[in-house]
């Protein structure tokens, strides 16, 4: 199924309004495994909200509007609609007379313009508005089914979920799975999957945020166990292609992760930071819980630092450099021995533009507890702010894989 999103309202072009429900609308189609291959807003203008509208219908299956259903004489999407597609507005009494007694009983004052939201596209079903006054529609017009939905964003996340997403769910048996992955990016990923993945009537898609890259897997049909089989198929082939990147497969965020499972462990962490400058404890105290685990963070930027708070020894900092595994290691070492945590961890690194020690994208990451002890190096690619975000995701993906699901 492909579907469009049509948003409607001047305040939403002049920026006035955050459009909030376009990017709800879109998440939860994709949830549902319908392809919006669509979206625009308008102006409350007749002409052109009946040109894009003509045009819609004759190339998507799903087309859902929002706003320009109220009581103003800028609300005009449903004349502009009905006049697209050449049918009539009518009245209906039985809607309005049940908005009236609603308002009645609870005191509130009926305003005469306050009619003009009852009037309903020829043929269209009108979806009761629980949430706010103004009613939706439903039509299906020349193989698409279009929603009207009204603006104000709680009263359309409610028709969506018990129209629009009901509607959706009564077509196909659909199954999604996700998993995710970590130090890939979304072109190597895509590549991959191109080249060694093959099943059938099976929509993959892959999505890119912050570093990290979500593989999402799409099954629909008739038969519950053959897309459950499909599915698990497609999930055991793609664990053995990115064997060691995969983080998730229940599309958990990663660092929600990892506070999570620290908490069920009861580990207590502390970060000593130079690459990521505050970054990594950024990341962890952006999650609920993160005062549970996180016990110390220090940015020890400069070798002084290093030095004085962390006791790496001016010896390994001449000898090897701040950009070494030498120096990770010991920064680590003075972190564990503060006393403050259960595991310390170590960044240091070539962020750029201009290369200091090493080569830019070069970055030594260290772990040290009682019971174990890891440095790893990596190369990574990217400008200054990319690098960063790397490195903590590598972090924290070392950390689940290591030291948490272990």
């Amino acid at each position: 199924m492909k579907a469009m999103i049509i948003s409607v309202g001047k305040e939403l072009l002049l920026g006035d309004i955050d459009n909030t429900n376009e990017v709800y609308i879109a998440r939860e189609l994709r949830q549902m495994g319908v392809e919006v291959v669509k979206q625009i807003t308008l102006n409350d203008e007749l002409n052109s909200l009946k040109k894009e509208f003509h045009g819609a219908i004759q190339e998507v299956d799903l087309l859902v509007v929002s706003g320009g259903l109220g009581p103003t004489e800028d609300d005009i999407t449903k004349e502009a609609l009905g006049q697209a597609l050449n049918l009539d507005l009518i009245f209906n009494e039985d809607l309005y007379a049940d908005f009236v007694e609603e308002r009645r009983k609870l005191g509130r004052e009926i305003t005469s313009n306050v009619k003009k939201q009852f009037y309903t596209i020829q043929g269209s079903n009108s979806l009761i508005n629980h949430w706010g006054s103004a009613p939706g529609e439903h039509l299906f017009f020349k193989e698409c089914h279009i929603f009207l939905l009204p603006g104000p964003p709680y009263e359309l996340r409610n028709m969506f979920l018990n129209y629009v997403k009901d509607f959706i769910k009564t077509r196909d048996l659909i199954e999604v799975r996700s998993l995710s992955i970590v130090n890939l990016g979304e072109s190597q990923v895509e590549s991959i999957i191109r080249q060694r993945f093959h099943i059938p009537k099976l929509e993959v898609n892959t999505y890119a945020q912050n570093n990290l890259v979500e593989v999402k897997l799409l099954s629909q049909g008739q038969d519950q166990k053959k897309i459950k089989e499909k599915l698990d198929q497609a999930e055991k082939v793609l664990t053995e292609l990115f064997k060691g990147n995969i983080y998730s497969f229940q599309g958990q965020d990663l660092r929600t992760r990892v506070v999570k499972l620290c908490r069920e462990k009861n580990i207590k962490i502390s970060f000593a930071e130079s690459i990521t400058g505050g970054f990594l404890a950024k990341t962890i105290t952006s999650c609920s819980g993160a005062s549970h685990i996180l016990k110390y963070s220090l940015v020890s930027y400069s070798n002084e630092v290093k030095h004085r708070e962390l006791g790496v020894s001016q010896k390994t900092l001449d000898c090897y450099g701040a950009v070494s595994r030498e120096t990770a290691l010991e920064m680590s070492r003075g972190l564990y021995e503060k006393g403050y945590c259960d595991l310390a961890i170590a960044t240091t690194g070539e962020a750029g533009p201009c290369p200091a020690e090493k080569k830019v994208g070069t970055v030594f990451v260290s772990f040290y507890s009682k019971e174990k002890q890891l440095v790893q190096e990596f190369c990574f690619s990217g400008d200054r702010k990319e690098i960063q975000e790397q490195t903590v995701n590598q972090v924290l993906f070392l950390l689940l894989k290591e030291f948490l699901e272990g």
